[in-house]
């Protein structure tokens, strides 16, 4: 597909920009290779004949403004130091994503029993006189509202970065699940003191990762359609190289990952069901103050993981750090940007050991703090108004539990079997005071 003959011209209206993206994609996992690197960059400045960028509104659009800018300044270095550290940060993110060989897995959200009935409200339904059924939307609030102090900082701290400032406002939005249905220490925590209720989702309520390709970054704008049908249908590629170099890459660890997804995938375009994919939250076991500088990352296995996938993330880990303190001297304020803008994806993700218990898995969203932004919501009802977003499609739970002391269920049954007569439901057996 990548053509050494620059006046060779191809018709995009035939190509799914899924395959634009999957090259680029196995071109990045292999940019610590210096030709592959280069590879990458002369892909990422294909223009189309309009003269945008092909990578426009796409995960690699942010790769980009840093070409440009070192390209100016005559800094190679640099700029190859930025596209290691943005492949590391891919490369972390697809390990953390769930997979579709974690079938045997639950999705407990556990929440006050007043939420489970805004989730069954048929206000709407009625309104619009639809027969009835569980319409209601879960919410993914704010990340500055998380009950950990550290929440966000861990990854900092492992890494030896500045501190982010905690007044400061976040632009994520995230919501958090456990496969830990039906916890005393998750009751405690979280079901309003074993008085709410813990919803188990249907897994049809989530995607999973099928391939690198589904790995996104949070400044992709617009949704990208399926093909390239509104741009015109010539691209010219000034790939020098031959195109058999991309079939003689030596893999990487998620290189390897990726390909055994990838033979798994029958059809190419099949859009998914539902866009909302889940991360697993890895748990830092050394992030005390105190520890060694040059000391390697460790972190906790949880039930979420297999021993390689935590060794796997541990070296992922410590090649990024390895990284960041080799350009920790560089003041420059366009490379400390750079930095700050890969850090930014992996920053919730990472979580103390001391919540290993918690065996959380999080779905997260990127919204600008802008006042023209419709997608979010204020949610006054605590007397503090609190930012949130809604996911697009309705909850489908598949199991309600109702915590120990949980004031009559059985007033709560009568409308979940009203609504979706395939909902079970029990109430937890816990001894709790």
């Amino acid at each position: 597909m990548l053509q050494n003959n620059p006046a060779i011209k191809l018709d995009t209206d035939k190509i799914p920009t899924t395959s634009l993206t999957k090259i680029l994609d196995k071109l990045c996992l292999n940019s610590n290779i210096d030709t592959d690197r280069e590879l990458l960059i002369r892909a990422l400045n294909l223009k189309l004949g309009s003269d945008r960028k092909l990578v426009l509104n796409t995960k690699y659009d942010i790769l980009n403004g840093w070409i440009e800018y070192y390209k100016e300044v005559k800094d190679k270095d640099k700029l190859n130091q930025l596209i290691d550290i943005y492949r590391i940060v891919q490369e972390i993110k697809f390990k953390l994503g769930l997979k579709e060989d974690n079938k045997e897995l639950q999705f407990g959200h556990y929440t006050k029993g007043s939420t489970l009935q805004v989730m069954l409200d048929q206000e709407e339904n009625e309104k619009k006189k639809n027969t009835f059924s569980v319409s209601g939307k879960t919410r993914l609030y704010n990340a500055n509202y998380m009950n950990d102090p550290e929440e966000g900082i861990v990854i900092e701290k492992i890494l030896g970065l500045d501190r982010r400032d905690i007044l400061e406002p976040s632009s994520w939005f995230l919501m958090s699940f456990t496969s830990k249905t039906d916890d005393l220490a998750m009751w405690s925590q979280y079901g309003d003191d074993a008085k709410g209720v813990c919803l188990v989702l249907r897994e049809d309520d989530f995607s999973r990762f099928t391939s690198f390709n589904d790995v996104s970054w949070r400044k992709e704008a617009i949704p990208i359609v399926e093909t390239v049908n509104t741009i015109e249908s010539t691209l010219s590629y000034d790939l020098k190289s031959s195109p058999n170099e991309l079939n003689n890459i030596k893999p990487t660890i998620a290189i390897k990952d990726e390909e055994k997804r990838s033979k798994s995938e029958k059809k190419e375009n099949v859009p998914k069901g539902n866009s909302d994919y889940l991360y697993r939250i890895a748990y830092v076991k050394n992030i005390d103050k105190d520890k060694d500088i040059d000391e390697d990352i460790e972190l906790e296995q949880t039930e979420l993981f297999s021993k390689s996938e935590i060794e796997d993330l541990a070296k992922m880990l410590n090649s990024l750090k390895k990284k960041l303190d080799s350009g920790s001297k560089v003041k420059e304020e366009n490379y400390q940007n750079a930095i700050s803008e890969c850090i930014e994806e992996i920053r919730y993700l990472f979580k103390s050991v001391d919540y290993k218990y918690e065996n959380e898995l999080r779905i997260l969203r990127y919204a600008n703090l802008d006042p023209s932004n419709k997608e979010i919501k204020i949610d006054k009802t605590s007397g503090v108004g609190k930012l949130y977003v809604e996911r697009k499609n309705s909850i489908q739970i598949g199991e309600v539990i109702f915590g120990p002391k949980f004031p009559n269920p059985e007033y709560v049954t009568p409308l979940l079997k009203l609504l979706d007569g395939n909902i079970d439901y029990k109430k937890s057996t816990i001894k709790f005071r």
